[in-house]
């Protein structure tokens, strides 16, 4: 990794542990580096126990959030965003319990 990528890196993680909020723009410089596989395992471990062990802020996960979108490689067209549902949930519950995530979009 390069030496700005591991001081960055460095310093972004003392910040949580201090449990200083990044500001989104941080967050996304830091994401950025994880997803391109630039800071070691430890490493991204480590900020990612961090930022958890702090409580995320809406800004750094919305931080998260624009790095993935900006290295994503497919962003299809949406014709009628107002017609959009989202539903959570991967279906893996182990519980054996009901999932209505899907149900409630049509409600």
């Amino acid at each position: 990794m390069p030496e700005d990528a591991n001081t960055i890196c460095g310093q972004m993680i003392q910040r949580l542990l201090r449990r200083e909020n990044l500001s989104e723009a941080e967050t996304r410089q830091m994401f950025h580096l994880i997803l391109r596989g630039q800071p070691s395992d430890f490493q991204q471990g480590a900020f990612l126990a961090a930022l958890t062990a702090k409580g995320e802020t809406a800004a750094e996960i919305a931080g998260g959030w624009w790095a993935v979108d900006e290295l994503d490689t497919v962003h299809p067209p949406i014709a009628r965003p107002e017609r959009l549902v989202d539903t959570c949930g991967t279906g893996m519950d182990s519980c054996k319990t009901f999932n209505i995530s899907t149900i409630a979009s049509v409600v």
